[in-house]
């Protein structure tokens, strides 16, 4: 390799373009988007189809299973889920990997317009969503309303204005919105009088609130182009609409402003509250336009004298945890210059070194934004990890020429040779470390593709630190070491005690190979006793408590229970580690959710939950189901969260399958371990089934749809169009004025009107039946199931799994009713299956490098036998110090079998060098790992040092441990330099005894032949 020629031949070309990097680094700096994590959409859609005031199984029929229908012939459909309550329906897609998501998105859209027909007549409309992180809320807020309805609908409207108009800012979502809409409240008893039915009513007010086109009139001249327009301009023109003769819509209804529903409305801290997200646009700054918008919100706080809570900031998260990863990157990188000077004992020597880590960085920054790689915790923990590797080809390159100038070499001919004697293998070290993670490009899914960031940026890290060390090197050693002397190296007396250990080490090979078997023994018992935790788990920063309403309660009862509870959390959120304290009231129930001080992320949610089933709850309370979850906003869903794991049981019946799950349930509470069952969402509830007559309604010429339609508006609020006044657009919709009380009796004594004039009432004409119903059906991959989830502090989903099969195989399953394992067990398989298959990529991977560096298929196997050895090592340390295998430490491990070899690969090209000298087989051992001693010492050290202050936790965030992955590195690292001056010279030896061996018995035979 002439890279030094080329340098010291062409040095102001050689500054020229690593400066147009450094600038092109430097600028980049202001310039590359920050973001939460990558962009990644993955292969999946979830479809909503809100349909209000139904049933669950009204919903299943008419709208889940003719979407079901459509939709289960796609191309590449992998898996489908759907699920129907009273309110909507929905459907999750998941695709086979490498679909294009724009065409798929299209086919649904088409699919599902074909059959809008077969829909009922009041659906409105449907939505489809693509899976992207980009999608996550950059901003989730909060504040308390006032009691004036006017002023919470401009506050709503000025928040709502205001943000979206700031630049970057793509949308934003309200939830418990305080409508502005308009309510045309039906005086039931006036119709009764007037004898006018609600069907009636309502479709006079829908067909005189359209407008429509009717075509064009084409002249000579021009073309009109005529429609009618019919809609209401004003609350008059509703009001004195003529419904029958004399009789208009104001006397038989009040039209008023719509309140903000019961049923839906939250509470933050204790206080009624709206709340709402944030999105941003994909190319825009995460931190920047998160600051701008709390900057315009505090405007809005200071102008109506309110408070905005902050419930998740993405923006301050990714500036802590960016500010926390540099600090600790640059302690880590003063850190490793440390080490350097204490090993060199100069300063010169230690500068020419310690440079390589900034301009790396900055070169990395640069080439990063070129290639549209966002910053983000993902990539910053590459950027980390690769710090402190940056010096390692610069520690070797430096060091061979320091030695060559201390022999007494002239100093350009110490520089071109000792680049050069090192340079094929530095390149192979390099090489064999950037190709472990090629393997990542490979991987799958959400976490295939956070992979595919790390390995990107470690990549492109490692490939400027070579570069500049084989071009930037030799011209700083020409500037700064023009003087070989300094003070003696300290490790001269330690390299002679290393020379007599790895002599005696040669000689006892047998011994060698016995403490390595010792060795691989013991380590059963961290292999054994170490605690593992789940591949796809985080920990989140939310806890959810949620109160059910099994129906044996009014919704009343259930406040009195939940209230004086909510009211203990808040008073305690110090206990707790919380930072507020939310509520949301719905019909089915009520959920009280804690956002965890992030300040306090080493507390363990567990506790929390235990310290809260122990002193704040009430127990055993009659009616209501107490179950505990995990919230969805920062990206992820309940079942990767930490401790949670979910079974599906399937059948035929949701009913039956709800009956089921009360008997397991209590079952699975059994488990050591396990904290909480939770099944669904709501479980069970009562209805009203009303089976008309079909002979009475036929004798009397009644139209069952009629009847129909009368009995749903009675129920529920029907949307009836748009009224636009002054510029403001309001929905219109019409209920009966006592929709808040209405009883089955009202029901019951509704008004029928005949052909004839005369009057019956729907119970004449009908049956009424009170039966139990399901509050939520669900449907896998079109076969009715249930979700249970199971809330545990056994991390080992293995473990979980054994005990969920042995309690169940006992249990007698109805033919065509099961369980199975849920998706976070199969993704536990697949992940586990595809990291060995990185393992062994990457393991055969670096075997190719090297043989091809060596020109040798044995001399590899030296440096691949010791790497289980230096995985062990990380089993021990981890074990030792009281940590789990997790993601994180799946990382690590293929993080080191990158750099691991990379000392070794150096001491064996050395080796092989000086036995190309003369040197006898025993002799370049000796001498080979005598010279390489240093080396060894500091690239070890700097990259553990370098790494150091990240294994301390400061950095660690609620979703990704930096520090697990580090200190699986720092012990591995540690083993690994044995291995590497101890272990790999005797294997080495071995090995190629062995071939020598083999080759002299072919020689023999075909000597014999000749």
């Amino acid at each position: 390799m002439k890279f030094a020629s080329l340098s010291l031949k062409r040095p102001i070309t050689i500054l020229m373009i690593f400066l147009g990097l450094f600038v092109l680094g430097l600028v980049s700096l202001n310039r590359i988007p920050l973001g939460f994590l990558p962009s990644t959409s993955g292969e999946h859609a979830w479809i909503s189809f809100p349909y209000r005031a139904s049933t669950p199984k009204d919903v299943e029929e008419k709208i889940l299973i003719p979407a079901e229908d459509a939709l289960a012939t796609l191309p590449k459909l992998k898996d489908m889920w759907a699920r129907a309550s009273a309110e909507s329906a929905g459907i999750s897609l998941d695709f086979e990997e490498g679909v294009d998501m724009n065409m798929m998105v299209a086919e649904i859209r088409d699919r599902l317009d074909r059959i809008r027909d077969d829909f009922p007549d009041d659906f409105e409309r449907y939505y489809i969503w693509r899976h992207d992180t980009g999608d996550i809320p950059i901003l989730w807020l909060g504040y308390n309303l006032k009691n004036n309805l006017e002023t919470n609908v401009n506050i709503k409207d000025e928040i709502e204005t205001k943000v979206r108009a700031i630049n970057g800012v793509s949308q934003i979502d309200i939830e418990g919105v305080i409508t502005n809409d308009i309510l045309i409240k039906v005086d039931e008893d006036k119709l009764r009088q007037f004898k006018i039915s609600q069907y009636t009513l309502l479709e006079s007010l829908r067909n005189n609130n359209i407008n429509y086109s009717m075509g064009k009139i084409e002249t000579d001249e021009t073309t009109y182009y005529v429609r009618t327009l019919n809609k209401f301009n004003s609350f008059d023109e509703i009001r004195n609409m003529p419904l029958k003769g004399d009789i208009y819509v104001k006397d038989v209804a009040k039209i008023t402003r719509e309140k903000q529903q019961e049923d839906d409305f939250r509470r933050i801290n204790g206080h009624r509250s709206l709340t709402f997200s944030v999105h941003k646009e994909s190319s825009s700054n995460t931190v920047r336009t998160s600051e701008e918008v709390l900057k315009t919100l505090n405007k809005i706080e200071n102008k109506y004298n309110i408070e905005i809570y902050t419930l998740f900031n993405q923006g301050a998260q990714i500036k802590q945890s960016l500010q926390n990863l540099i600090q600790n990157g640059i302690w880590g990188a003063l850190l490793a210059i440390v080490v350097l000077y204490f090993f060199l004992k100069k300063l010169n020597l230690t500068f020419i070194i310690a440079f390589e880590i900034p301009l790396s960085i900055i070169f990395t920054l640069g080439v990063m934004y070129f290639l549209n790689i966002n910053l983000n915790i993902i990539s910053m923990m590459g950027l980390m990890i690769a710090i402190g590797m940056l010096v390692d080809n610069a520690v070797v390159v430096t060091e061979s020429i320091y030695k060559l100038r201390q022999e007494g070499k002239g100093l350009i001919k110490s520089i071109i040779r000792g680049t050069n004697e090192i340079g094929l293998a530095v390149f192979t070290a390099s090489l064999t470390t950037m190709i472990v993670f090629l393997p990542l490009f490979l991987s799958s899914g959400r976490f295939g593709d956070f992979l595919k960031y790390i390995a990107a940026t470690i990549i492109i890290a490692l490939s400027m630190s070579l570069i500049s060390s084989l071009l930037l090197i030799p011209l700083f050693s020409f500037v700064f070491m023009k003087d070989a002397g300094g003070k003696k190296d300290f490790t001269l007396r330690i390299k002679g005690f290393y020379k007599k250990l790895l002599s005696w080490f040669i000689n006892h090979r047998i011994y060698t190979v016995l403490i390595i078997i010792i060795f691989i023994f013991l380590s059963f018992i961290p292999i054994k006793n170490i605690k593992k935790e789940s591949m796809n788990s985080n920990s989140g920063n939310d806890i959810v408590i949620r109160f059910r309403n099994r129906g044996d309660i009014t919704q009343k009862r259930l406040k009195e229970i939940v209230f004086p509870v909510e009211k203990k959390l808040i008073e305690n959120k110090k206990e707790l580690h919380t930072q507020y304290v939310t509520t949301r009231i719905r019909s089915r129930g009520i959920r009280v959710r804690l956002f965890l001080d992030p300040d306090k992320m080493d507390v363990d949610n567990n506790k929390i939950i235990d310290t809260i089933q122990k002193k704040y709850l009430p127990k055993n309370i009659p009616g209501v189901d107490i179950r505990f979850g995990w919230g969805h906003h920062s990206g992820g869903g309940a079942s990767e969260r930490k401790g949670v794991f979910n079974v599906v049981l399937y059948g035929k019946d949701f009913e039956y399958l709800y009956n089921i799950a009360s008997d397991l349930a209590p079952v699975f509470e059994q488990i050591e371990g396990v904290k909480t069952v939770d099944y669904e969402e709501d479980g069970e509830t009562q209805e009203v089934n009303v089976r008309l007559n079909r002979n009475k309604t036929n004798h009397l010429g009644i139209n069952s749809w009629q009847v129909l339609s009368s009995i749903s508006s009675m129920l529920r609020s029907r949307e009836i169009g748009e009224l636009n006044i002054g510029g403001t657009q309001m929905e219109l919709a019409v209920e009966r004025n006592d929709l808040d009380n209405l009883r089955i009796s009202d029901i019951e004594n509704s008004n029928i009107y005949l052909q004839n004039g005369e009057v019956i009432k729907l119970k004449d004409i009908s049956n009424f039946n009170i039966e139990p119903g399901m509050k939520t059906i669900v449907h896998d991959n079109r076969e009715v199931s249930l979700n249970m989830t199971l809330t545990t502090d056994i991390e080992d989903p293995t473990v979980l799994k054994n005990n969920i099969m042995n309690l169940t195989r006992g249990y007698n399953f109805p033919k065509g009713y099961g369980i199975r394992m849920g998706e976070k067990f199969e993704r536990e398989r697949e992940s586990m299956n595809e990291f060995f298959f990185f393992m062994i990529m990457a393991l055969l991977l670096v075997y190719m490098v090297m043989a091809s560096l060596f020109e040798s298929i044995n001399m590899p196997l030296g440096i691949i036998f010791g790497l289980p050895i230096s995985i062990l090592g990380s089993l021990w340390g981890i074990y030792l110090t009281g940590g789990r295998i997790n993601f994180m430490s799946y990382m690590g491990f293929i993080i080191l079998v990158g750099i691991a070899v990379n000392n070794g690969i150096v001491i064996i090209d050395h080796i092989n060098r000086l036995r190309i000298k003369g040197y006898s087989k025993v002799e370049a051992i000796l001498q080979g790992g005598k010279d390489r001693f240093r080396p060894v010492l500091m690239t070890t050290f700097t990259t553990i040092i370098g790494v150091f202050p990240m294994s301390l936790g400061f950095s660690d965030t609620f979703f990704i441990k930096y520090s697990t992955l580090t200190r699986t590195v720092i012990f591995g690292l540690f083993t690994s330099m044995f291995v590497t001056l101890l272990i790999i010279p005797v294997l080495y030896s071995i090995i190629d005894d062995i071939s020598e061996f083999h080759i002299s018995k072919i020689r023999k035979i075909f000597s014999k032949e000749d």
